[in-house]
């Protein structure tokens, strides 16, 4: 089975597992509002490349 992050949450909280709420920022500022926005005191940032990008990089650099 190949699902997304997001896909996963649905499936896990449909079954009543907890699951953190999150929220998705393709800037700095965007992930201060983000943050914002979930009002809670802990905060965490994960960063990831699409996979899309780094092919793109890499044929430009062919």
């Amino acid at each position: 089975m190949n699902i997304h992050e997001y896909q996963g949450k649905e499936i896990l909280r449909k079954y009543g597992v907890a699951v953190p709420n999150g929220k998705v920022a393709f800037t700095p500022d965007e992930a201060v509002e983000a943050a914002k926005a979930l009002n809670t005191n802990v905060k965490v940032v994960k960063a990831r490349r699409s996979m899309r990008a780094a092919e793109e990089r890499q044929a430009a650099s062919s």
